[in-house]
């Protein structure tokens, strides 16, 4: 029984160093993107069965600006889809990456 409490100790700390409330619908979308980078706002929604506005709000938290005066965490790209501009797909940008490596390796 302690095994899974101190990965989840690890995992509580590994999220404070990106930020002190990681969110847990940022946490949801973050690891859904691990999974599957490239997906659109309107994927995560169906997939995660989530409000587009939640979606919408944590895509921006993730990625490098959350709104015009104030940044983001930097973990996640939003990149327009070249067949149609109105949608953006998301990526994990490098800082991603490695923060996904520290999740994997709290919860291993």
């Amino acid at each position: 029984m302690l095994e899974p409490l101190q990965r989840g100790l690890k995992l509580i700390e590994a999220l404070k160093t990106v930020h002190a409330d990681f969110p847990p619908n940022g946490l949801a979308i973050f690891l859904s993107l691990i999974n599957k980078e490239g997906v659109s706002c309107t994927e995560l929604v169906e997939d995660l069965d989530m409000p587009k506005a939640t979606v919408s709000r944590n895509l921006r938290m993730l990625g490098p600006m959350l709104s015009p005066h104030k940044e983001g965490m930097k973990l996640v790209n939003l990149i327009h889809d070249p067949d149609d501009y109105r949608v953006r797909r998301a990526y994990l940008s490098k800082e991603g990456k490695k923060f996904a490596q520290k999740i994997q390796e709290a919860l291993s």
